[in-house]
């Protein structure tokens, strides 16, 4: 069973307990690094700990505030993150949170709270939280995480500790995979490639399908390159994709694309063009753009050009 801190998170938890320990916890911590690292388990688990009655290295488990947070009943720990069918989080949501973290907390000792992504946050939400991010109450551990906090306003960033995570060398995230997942080797060197080194995501990549999805996402792409598909048809055999899965993968193949065409002395135009449009449209994902559309225009600047 997996369970955070991972081992290539050591660092910044042995930081943070060192912090508490010395009285110094900070009250607001931006958790930020690539998708795929286990930032948001890594604040969950470092919520837990923070609540548990008898905390060693990690939360207890056994004491009743470890058994009310793993029933997802405790009182001292709140979540917010994009409401079902949302792609943001309002302004309302975090009005409610601060008006949550403003209660004594019920075992008298830390309340804590993790907004993820942090990111999605609209401008209004941001600026609501500013407020409570200056004047904090007391013994309140507020974790915003994300994976792009360069969208995050400046003003938020500067009042929260920065924690930072990176992919772990190569072959100790390896040696993870194959102990979590039971991975062979060739799998495991998929699915870590893929996912940019980040571990966590491999194993979701390698256990859950992610691999066969996105060999079918690029394999659409290079039938529209190869002139056996058109755009439009490609794009909707592959639009049911979550659109950052889509992105990301065709992100990775159109860069080895282009380092092979490069060795080679090949044209790579295409694939810098797609790369360029590629970098745009991780722009918009995350907005009401009609992801049909937007595929379709990603895929037709790959299509070979035909004589009149």
């Amino acid at each position: 069973m997996m369970r955070a801190p991972f081992p290539w998170q050591a660092d910044q938890w042995r930081q943070l307990q060192q912090a508490h320990a010395a009285g110094r916890m900070p009250h607001a911590l931006l958790l930020h690094g690539n998708v795929g690292l286990g930032k948001h388990a890594f604040a969950t688990a470092l919520a837990q700990w923070l609540l548990c009655r008898s905390p060693g290295e990690t939360a207890c488990g056994e004491c009743n505030a470890c058994r009310q947070f793993a029933a997802g009943s405790s009182p001292d720990f709140v979540t917010v993150a994009p409401l079902e069918d949302k792609k943001t989080i309002s302004v309302e949501q975090v009005r409610e949170l601060i008006d949550t973290l403003s209660l004594t907390s019920h075992a008298g000792g830390f309340r804590a709270a993790v907004v993820a992504p942090a990111d999605v946050m609209t401008p209004s939400a941001a600026n609501a939280l500013l407020k409570t991010l200056e004047e904090p109450p007391g013994k309140t551990v507020l974790m915003l995480v994300s994976a792009r906090p360069a969208r995050l306003p400046a003003t938020v960033r500067s009042r929260c500790r920065l924690i930072r995570f990176a992919p772990p060398p190569a072959a100790s995230a390896l040696d993870w995979l194959r102990a979590q997942g039971g991975l062979d080797a060739r799998a495991a060197n998929e699915a870590l490639s893929a996912s940019h080194g980040s571990p966590v995501r491999a194993l979701a990549l390698a256990t859950e399908g992610g691999l066969e999805r996105r060999a079918a996402v690029i394999a659409a792409a290079r039938d529209v390159a190869a002139g056996r598909r058109n755009p439009v048809e490609a794009a909707e055999a592959i639009v049911k994709e979550p659109l950052a899965d889509t992105i990301g993968w065709l992100s990775g193949w159109a860069a080895g694309e282009i380092r092979a065409a490069t060795l080679a002395g090949s044209d790579a135009r295409r694939m810098l063009a797609l790369l360029d449009r590629l970098y745009e449209a991780e722009k918009l994902r995350d907005t009401s753009a009609n992801p049909q559309l937007l595929l379709e225009s990603l895929l037709v600047p790959l299509a070979p050009l035909r004589a009149a």
